[in-house]
């Protein structure tokens, strides 16, 4: 192997139709072929990163949730997840409810949402081939998540932000901007983000720092 190269969706790969021109796939192929190792690094979910890596025709791991999940699709490879702990979790999402117009996240093929009637375009790309869970949080996850989103009613941001505040070092937020005329709000695992995934990577491919090679 001779460069692992680690690189974001969002504003890098995509185009501004979050799609895959033919020109990248194409180098991205031929890169591979050359014994390198082409990596997605992304900030989205799994199920919302899976259908470019097909696109790509890749076979490497992938860095998905802000860092928080390193995966090997289609193999036996056990996923490296940094999980917000369960009751953690609860603790932040009870005192968020009602400021909630609604919220995603996922686990590998499992999407757990919040009030499944509050559905848009934006969750569209997450839900497809997925196992969609609908309900009240306290009813229906099983384990903690490695992230997801918070969709927030209109004017409710300050409100949240001192509820985030509570967690501060523990659970981390930030903002996406404002869509449907609601504040989309990322929450994740505080201690993890892309960068410290990236020696989880390092390691599984027997590498060092020198042979890695970031766009983000």
């Amino acid at each position: 192997m001779k460069y692992i190269f680690a690189v974001d969706l969002d504003g890098t790969l995509l185009n501004d139709k979050a799609m895959l021109n033919k020109k990248t796939i194409e180098y991205i192929k031929n890169l591979n072929k050359d014994d390198y190792k082409f990596v997605i690094t992304t900030g989205r979910p799994y199920l919302g990163m899976i259908k470019y890596y097909k696109e790509l025709g890749l076979d490497t791991y992938v860095i998905c949730n802000s860092g928080t999940s390193v995966l090997l699709p289609n193999s036996d490879f056990k996923p490296i997840n940094h999980n917000i702990e369960k009751s953690l979790f609860l603790a932040f999402y009870n005192k968020s409810l009602s400021l909630l117009e609604s919220a995603i996240f996922t686990d590998n093929q499992d999407c757990y949402i919040y009030n499944k009637q509050y559905n848009n375009e934006f969750f569209k790309h997450i839900q497809e081939g997925a196992n969609v869970i609908d309900g009240d949080y306290n009813k229906t996850i099983k384990d903690g998540p490695s992230g997801g989103l918070f969709i927030l009613k209109n004017g409710c941001d300050k409100k949240f932000m001192e509820v985030a505040k509570e967690f501060e070092g523990k659970i981390g937020v930030r903002c996406w901007g404002n869509f449907y005329g609601c504040d989309y709000y990322e929450f994740y695992q505080a201690d993890f983000n892309k960068s410290t995934s990236l020696y989880d990577l390092l390691n599984l491919y027997g590498a060092s720092v020198n042979q890695l090679v970031c766009y983000d």
